[in-house]
């Protein structure tokens, strides 16, 4: 299993838990607003001399279909 796959899953598993919207990683046709999705990943290398290391970052979309940004702005953590 590659370092960020075990992150993805403790995300997802953790913002399921803790948000009031479903998350999704692929969301499902028809999916009721307001949802979460897990987006782009970047994986950059931040080895030293000694250790293997990396730096992954997640972009998370929120979803809603209320006007304006005040709605999607609620399912914070």
């Amino acid at each position: 299993m590659y370092a960020a796959d075990a992150v993805q899953a403790v995300i997802y598993q953790d913002l399921n838990g803790a948000l009031p919207c479903p998350v999704y990683d692929e969301t499902p046709p028809g999916a009721p607003m307001p949802y979460v999705v897990l987006g782009e990943w970047t994986d950059t290398p931040a080895d030293t001399h000694d250790l293997d290391g990396s730096e992954l970052t997640v972009t998370m979309h929120v979803w809603s279909d209320a006007p304006g940004t005040r709605a999607s702005m609620r399912p914070r953590i």
